[in-house]
């Protein structure tokens, strides 16, 4: 229900703001930023060259990292499902 009502707020900040896009961002866990500890999402009006960067700037990992992790939630999904 929460991200039904983000929707309706990002299309009203996007028809109000005349914004070309909109983020819908949720922070969980302080090592994700998270600063207000309950549920909630940021809805952020975004325009053309607004210079906001919402992506991964650090250490980028490897495929073989990328394909280690991925064959480590596959094995965990496979023992809890």
């Amino acid at each position: 229900e929460m991200i039904i009502h983000s929707k309706k707020v990002a299309l009203i900040l996007k028809q109000a703001l005349n914004a070309s896009g909109i983020n819908i961002l949720n922070a969980s866990g302080k090592s994700a930023q998270q600063t207000i500890f309950h549920i909630h999402f940021h809805v952020i009006p975004r325009f053309d060259n607004d210079a906001i960067t919402l992506w991964f700037h650090g250490n980028s990992s490897s495929v073989n990292e990328q394909e280690h992790i991925h064959s480590h939630i596959l094995e965990f999904l496979s023992r809890t499902t």
